[in-house]
């Protein structure tokens, strides 16, 4: 199961990353706020906070 919690937490950082670096850069250098971007970038904001919540759960369910 830590595997899965792993690939989750990996998924959320790289799409994290991904879109909101080009969010942040074509916002900062042209002004723009590209919708595809933004969401791109919740989504792996979602993913990383789900990542976390769930390992910390589940470590509680361990003790």
């Amino acid at each position: 199961m830590k595997n899965v919690y792993q690939g989750l937490l990996y998924f959320g950082v790289m799409v994290t990353l991904i879109f909101g670096g080009v969010f942040v850069l074509r916002w900062t250098l042209h002004g723009e706020l590209l919708l595809d971007q933004l969401i791109g970038c919740t989504v792996g904001l979602a993913a990383l906070v789900t990542g976390f919540v769930l390992k910390h759960r589940n470590r509680q369910h361990e003790m």
